[in-house]
């Protein structure tokens, strides 16, 4: 009894060490963030940018606010052999230079993955604030954050940051494997569709599913089930048919515009205190000071005017069939989202929303009658066109939407199974031997 009230004694006095230490900004161990490093102060552990892998963290976030994909940074530190923090700790360790210590000691080679990077990039100990495990920040008495590191961003290149995180949010479905989460839809009720893993060992295939939405009081409808090895090609061949040999064109949006910077700072700083108290970090007194300042701010910026944001299209010497080919299916669903595509599927018909697409084919100077469309598919367009029995009227869009990509099923079958057809028949063309 003795000992476990001396233990208890040494927890309550640990706890609250590290909590003046945390009042303080200084740090009170742990796994240090990666690109940062604990360096020893006259009043203790303070973190600094890290001279050896600070460099790699800032190339991280330049490479993603240009190309908002986790994958793709995730693939770019494994190519370079950059190590996790976890990684990094136990080199340190090993070499005596850190006190970190973690339970497996040796370094395991670790890999990045899309959730490692996301974060890294979505910690707001980019800031150099002090944040707890549950995303809150310790504050001073003045409300002000207290800070543990040098800032790797200021306010304004977080505010970037975050609004290119939040275009791709990377968020791993549990029990799913599914490459077209939040781009595939039900055409009868707009809801997602659902991917339901295939057991090829039970004879059950992968397939979709209309999920309905239960929130929305929308049931799912019947009979509108997809095959897994179906619907992936078949939204493929759509989409590539009408701009796979199109130049892939990457958009850039401009801000020359401080009051917008700083509005987006005001309101992630009331994002904060909000989720602060409802953590319970914060009391209502302190709520209500603090966000009644920033109400009178932020009016103050809003009656201030300022530019349009611009937005520009750059052209990146490949195909979009070519960049299709190449990437990953992480990658083309994330790049999908971006742009806002959205795929319809019903029972016999695909009709694709080409979303924010349309602007890079108009940048291109495409109109409907330059484009060689398939006899299955139509960009709807601003022309009226010829339909089988309706000579020269315009369409009536299933998506709700100006311009939509349309396929039927029909004809992409009869399309897959020409194209089946002939590589088999060139298969047999080069088995058989030249006569002489």
């Amino acid at each position: 009894m003795v000992a476990e009230a001396e233990l208890d004694a040494i927890k309550a006095r640990n706890k609250a060490s590290r909590a003046t230490m945390r009042k303080t900004g200084r740090w009170p161990g742990g796994l240090v963030p990666f690109g940062r490093r604990a360096v020893k102060g006259e009043e203790g552990f303070t973190l600094e940018l890290d001279p050896e892998y600070g460099p790699r963290l800032i190339e991280m976030i330049r490479r993603f606010i240009e190309k908002p994909s986790f994958s793709a940074v995730a693939d770019w530190l494994n190519e370079e052999g950059v190590p996790t923090a976890q990684d990094i700790a136990r080199i340190r360790a090993a070499a005596g230079e850190s006190t970190t210590r973690l339970a497996a000691p040796k370094p395991r080679g670790s890999r990045w993955t899309p959730t490692t990077v996301q974060a890294v990039l979505t910690s707001r100990s980019l800031l150099g604030e002090y944040v707890r495990a549950n995303g809150s920040m310790v504050r001073n008495d003045d409300g002000t954050p207290v800070m543990r590191s040098e800032p790797v961003l200021n306010e304004e290149e977080w505010t970037k940051l975050s609004g290119a995180v939040a275009s791709v949010k990377y968020k791993k479905q549990k029990g799913s494997t599914s490459p077209t989460v939040g781009v595939t839809f039900c055409l009868l009720c707009g809801s997602s569709l659902y991917f339901v893993k295939g057991d090829p060992a039970r004879g059950k295939r992968a397939r979709y599913r209309c999920h309905g939405n239960k929130s929305k009081g929308i049931q799912p409808c019947p009979k509108q089930r997809f095959w897994a090895e179906d619907l992936y090609p078949w939204l493929e061949s759509a989409l590539l048919g009408e701009i796979g040999h199109l130049e892939r064109m990457e958009s850039k949006t401009t801000i020359d515009d401080s009051r917008a910077a700083k509005l987006a700072v005001i309101d992630g700083r009331m994002n904060q205190l909000l989720k602060e108290l409802q953590q319970d970090e914060i009391n209502a007194a302190a709520y209500a000071s603090q966000v009644a300042s920033l109400a009178q701010e932020r009016e103050k910026v809003t009656n201030q005017e300022g530019p349009k944001p611009v937005t520009v299209w750059t052209g990146t010497s490949e195909s979009y069939a070519e960049w299709w080919e190449g990437s990953s299916v992480d990658e083309r669903r994330e790049w999908l989202k971006k742009y806002k595509v959205k795929a319809y599927f019903g029972h016999d018909v695909l009709a694709v929303d080409p979303g924010d697409l349309i602007e890079s084919i108009k940048q291109q100077g495409i109109t409907y009658w330059d484009v060689p469309t398939k006899s299955s598919q139509a960009l709807s367009p601003i022309m009226p066109i010829s339909l089988h029995g309706k000579p020269y009227e315009k369409p009536k869009p299933l998506t709700g939407v100006e311009w939509e990509i349309v396929s039927r099923w029909e004809d992409y079958e009869a399309e897959r199974a020409k194209a089946e057809k002939d590589a088999k028949g060139a298969e047999g063309a080069q088995t058989v031997p030249a006569s002489a």
